[in-house]
């Protein structure tokens, strides 16, 4: 049809031209076309696009319409062509061969064996050798589509979710100094992730390493030194991957701790009428700690500013001044939050 050229044909195409031949003594309608050929569901414009593509190679159109491919209006297509099947011991599935012989019909002639058939001058692989191609594309279909469904699963695997925190445990953990095991509950954790730690006063800080100890998808322990500030912090877990939780608050609370009083030093002082250096023993003293005394014969004073020196969590020196009056004396301290010591007493000679 282009001066004895092979002209190039879609394989579906020759499916098609195929699929006509073989059921040529009916007609066969688009349905079961596309059905025989796709094996699925198809838009049927594709249909026609093949069909007009044959109708190109047999020179099928006006004005010798019809007279290899003949449409049947809201029926479907038919071969009408004369073709000659020929038979031969070593071949199993006839081979046909188109001739153009008329402006009215084509007959079917004899070629010789070869690795292609022509058919209108359109070079065409055999059956045996289209089914091959067949199936090795049908196998490379299979090989994408899994491809493409593994790549699928990677994209809604855990590696590429967010993280997220639900809970921690303890809910509301106190401000202490020094680093505190605190639990974080969710999913998605991934070995590898930091956590970033937001303090109330705005400034962050970020753990990774040995601060960050996985047990599982859905749960981590983080060692944090909430330095003794109370507040609302935030945590924020981000992974390897570039995936961020969405940011976890939570108080911390006051860290309260009563101040206790275990001895003083002389254990028991003289009631001189000076002031005197007496150091108490004990823990949790507070920078601002007081002293309060209360008398043998039940009156009290307070110890303060520079009556209390060299204040430490474990001890400190209060300047006293007995009046020259022994008896049985008590103590308690008060940290700046309110605490108190429970009593403790002693004897001046």
């Amino acid at each position: 049809m282009s001066d004895g050229n092979a002209i190039p044909m879609p394989d579906k195409t020759f499916d098609i031209l195929l699929t006509l031949i073989e059921h040529r003594d009916k007609v066969i309608s688009r349905n079961d076309l596309m059905s025989l050929v796709w094996h699925a569901v198809v838009e049927e414009n594709n249909l026609d696009q093949h069909i007009s593509k044959l109708r190109e190679v047999f020179n099928d159109k006006r004005p010798f319409k019809n007279r290899h491919i003949k449409t049947f209006p809201r029926e479907g297509y038919q071969f009408v062509a004369e073709v000659r099947e020929r038979s031969e011991s070593n071949r199993t599935v006839p081979e046909p061969s188109l001739i153009e012989t008329s402006e009215e019909h084509a007959v079917a002639e004899p070629v010789e064996e070869t690795d292609t058939s022509t058919i209108s001058g359109a070079t065409y692989v055999p059956r045996e050798k289209a089914n091959k191609v067949k199936r090795a594309r049908w196998w490379l279909g299979l090989g994408l589509g899994v491809a493409v469904l593994i790549a699928s699963m990677f994209v809604g695997s855990r590696l590429v979710r967010k993280p997220e925190i639900s809970a921690i445990i303890p809910a509301t953990p106190l401000a202490t100094i020094g680093d505190q095991s605190i639990v974080l509950m969710g999913h998605n954790f991934q070995k590898g992730s930091t956590v970033k730690v937001t303090f109330p006063s705005g400034g962050s800080a970020i753990l990774n390493g040995k601060q960050i100890n996985p047990r599982s998808e859905t749960s981590f322990v983080i060692l944090a030194d909430l330095n003794g500030t109370w507040g609302e912090y935030t945590l924020e877990v981000n992974t390897p991957y570039g995936r961020s939780s969405a940011p976890f608050h939570f108080k911390a609370l006051k860290h309260i701790q009563s101040p206790v009083i275990e001895a003083v030093m002389p254990e028991s002082p003289e009631a001189t009428m000076e002031e005197q250096r007496v150091v108490v023993y004990g823990h949790n003293f507070q920078s601002a700690v007081v002293i309060e005394v209360i008398f043998p014969n039940g009156g009290t004073a307070v110890l303060q500013a520079r009556q209390i020196s060299e204040r430490m969590p474990t001890a400190l020196t209060m300047l006293i001044y007995f009046d020259g009056r022994p008896g049985v004396y008590s103590i308690r301290a008060r940290n700046p939050n309110g605490d108190w010591s429970p009593p403790f007493t002693f004897t001046v000679h």
